[in-house]
């Protein structure tokens, strides 16, 4: 919070960026910390949110969201997987990776001026119109409706 409040008071041409992107990273913290108050009530279910701990904080590195780099890290058979993720999250895992950033791209949205474009390759879709079509597929609402409705909020 210090460095946010030096940031405030900075108010050079990087700071409002700065100022976002740190203020993403508390609310990731506050996020995780949560989630570790959460009543864990079967021993699956504790390696289950290990596993999605690990998956929000690695989301972007595309070598540690393969199946293969999860199922040996958590010592879980290739074969079981896909249904031991979908018995868990009520979904697949492609569609919590993509709803995972997705949900990065609305918040990138709304606190920053990032430009559609760029918010789509860092989170490796293949440009804004992949992104919007995810968006629209998944929340159906597009990006301009996003950036619009945290406008008008504001």
């Amino acid at each position: 919070m210090q460095v946010i409040i030096k940031e405030y008071n900075n108010q050079d041409r990087h700071s409002r960026r700065i100022m976002q992107s740190l203020m993403v990273a508390v609310l990731e913290i506050i996020s995780r910390s949560m989630i570790r108050k959460i009543p864990v009530q079967f021993p699956d279910d504790k390696k289950f949110m290990e596993l999605l701990l690990f998956i929000q904080y690695n989301l972007l590195d595309k070598e540690k969201m393969t199946k293969h780099y999860l199922t040996s890290k958590f010592n879980i058979s290739l074969h079981y997987f896909s249904e031991y993720f979908k018995r868990h999250a009520q979904e697949s895992f492609q569609d919590y990776l993509i709803k995972s950033k997705l949900r990065l791209a609305e918040t990138r949205i709304l606190f920053s001026d990032t430009q559609f474009k760029e918010i789509a390759y860092d989170l490796g879709f293949t440009d804004s119109s992949h992104l919007n079509k995810m968006m629209k597929k998944f929340y159906s609402r597009t990006l301009t409706d996003i950036k619009r409705d945290g406008q008008r909020t504001k």
